[in-house]
């Protein structure tokens, strides 16, 4: 499948008990040394809130409908950019 040239960025948290709250960062399986939220590539076809499902579902096994909170940020790399 053919990906759009987006990425969705997820980061799960939850508030326990005692009114704090508490986020799941993971520790990449390919470098034990970087953590990081939920993310993966947009499929053709998939919106970003279905992509984000999907995502949550393939790395964290989680299938429930979690509330999802859109955030308004765009980052943008020059073709021509070093890094």
């Amino acid at each position: 499948m053919s990906r759009q040239p987006k990425q969705v960025h997820i980061y799960l948290y939850r508030q326990n008990p005692n009114g704090c709250y508490e986020f799941a960062i993971f520790q990449r399986a390919d470098n034990e040394l970087w953590w990081q939220g939920i993310c993966g590539g947009v499929e053709d076809g998939e919106t970003i809130k279905i992509a984000a499902r999907r995502e949550i579902f393939e790395e964290a096994g989680i299938n429930d409908e979690l509330p999802l909170y859109h955030l308004d940020t765009t980052a943008l790399r020059s073709k021509n950019s070093s890094e």
